[in-house]
């Protein structure tokens, strides 16, 4: 597999998403089972600088089965290495769920790296790799600056802060009541950052400017990145207000929005 270097940041201190994922998934019984995986790197002809890429292999606790995006909740954290081989293992607890997210990571990219993974395991088990994305992807870059840098909800001028309109499109192929949505904010590490998505007016061209109109958040702040994975309706229009946590931080950042749908960010 081939992991480009500039798919993702230099290193995936504030997200994993772009990094190679693996979703594996165990069949042991309800019994302990023990896994051997292998992270091999393959070297490109003329490409200088292979020798010196230190890569890994993390095992991460499955939240849905899907891509992960943030660097935390890990089974097993290994050593960087620029060796050309990587020997993960680890034993399962018939506690635990059955499934994990193998994350390939560099402690930083400085070139293209071929690579394979090879798995074995006491019982039975299914590997599947990730796609990078849900299929329709668009993003937006902005930032906060000047009274656009409004800070949390305590802040009086929230509302000043930048909101995107976020819409998606039925197909032919492709008609549903509701389908997954992938949103994220991402942003410099030093900055906490989280978003609100609200319904939105049909053809209007203003934001919102209180609450009654909101869906859900994010949650708590975060470093670097913000995300939700949500159902909903297509053919609507949806209003993401992501903000700082402190009132006048200023930085620039890029919202994110992907799904199996065509989706439009403006």
């Amino acid at each position: 597999q081939l992991w480009p270097v500039e798919q993702g940041p230099k290193n995936d201190v504030t997200t994993i998403g772009y990094n190679p994922q693996i979703r594996l998934k165990l069949q042991s019984g309800g019994k302990p089972a023990i896994v051997w995986i292998i992270l091999s790197k393959h070297f490109i002809q003329e490409n200088p600088g292979e020798e010196e890429d230190f890569l890994t292999l993390h095992v991460m606790n499955s939240i849905d089965g899907g891509r992960l995006y943030r660097n935390e909740d890990s089974k097993k954290r290994s050593v960087y290495t620029n060796s050309l081989h990587c020997l993960v293992t680890f034993e399962t607890d018939p506690a635990e769920k059955q499934e994990y997210i193998l994350v390939v990571s560099q402690m930083e990219k400085k070139c293209d790296i071929r690579f394979s993974v090879q798995i074995k395991a006491s019982c039975n088990f299914e590997a599947i790799p990730l796609p990078l994305s849900l299929g329709h992807v668009t993003r937006v870059c902005s930032q906060w600056a000047g009274n656009r840098a409004a800070g949390s909800t305590s802040s009086k001028s929230y509302f000043n802060n930048p909101q995107f309109a976020l819409e998606m499109t039925e197909t032919k192929s492709i008609s549903r009541d509701s389908a997954e949505v992938l949103i994220r904010v991402e942003t410099e590490r030093s900055i906490a950052t989280h978003f609100y998505i609200f319904k939105g007016v049909d053809n209007s061209t203003t934001g919102v400017r209180n609450f009654h109109s909101q869906i859900v958040d994010t949650g708590m702040y975060n470093y670097g990145l913000a995300y939700l994975k949500m159902s909903l309706a297509p053919n609507q229009r949806y209003i993401i207000l992501p903000s700082t946590y402190e009132e006048g931080t200023e930085g620039s950042f890029t919202i994110i929005a992907e799904s199996i749908l065509p989706v439009k960010l403006t």
